[in-house]
């Protein structure tokens, strides 16, 4: 199931993950592609990648939305799924994935890491009494992270 490291039960031989500097960067280039409107975007429209072989078009409209973003060599594909209102989608993750982080976690002193403005207390944009502008930005972080999230 997916690439291991010799020796290392299901363990990740490659870096699967994608890392982005600006999480809502991220979050609005997804809003422009969801609604087509480019105030998420500077006014500028990016074009989505045209298939799941476009690895290249995704790095293209990250780059051009400066989202500060790396995709690792090992992606080989990308899947945008548009769903409906009355849809639930379920991202199932490589079994890989879910024990790699297991049992890197089982170690003494290892951190579980999440982006970091999960840690602020209380998260920015998140009181009823935030300016709008803040409530926007924080949207578009969650909507950047969960997007790309694998959970690890």
């Amino acid at each position: 199931m997916g690439d291991t490291i010799e020796g290392a039960q299901n363990v990740p031989a490659k870096d699967v993950f994608m890392k982005v500097g600006d999480l809502a960067a991220l979050g609005n280039l997804i809003k422009h592609w969801s609604t087509g409107d480019i105030k998420y975007t500077g006014g500028k429209v990016i074009p989505r990648p045209t298939d799941e072989n476009d690895v290249d078009g995704l790095r293209k409209a990250l780059e051009t939305m400066v989202v500060g973003a790396t995709i690792p060599d090992s992606i080989k594909r990308v899947r945008l799924i548009d769903y409906g209102e009355d849809e639930m989608v379920l991202r199932i993750p490589p079994r890989t994935l879910i024990e790699s982080t297991e049992a890197k976690l089982a170690q003494e002193n290892q951190p579980y890491t999440i982006p970091t403005f999960y840690l602020a207390s209380p998260i920015a944009g998140s009181q009823a009494v935030d300016p709008v502008e803040a409530k926007l930005t924080l949207h578009a972080k969650r909507i950047g992270d969960y997007t790309i999230a694998h959970c690890e």
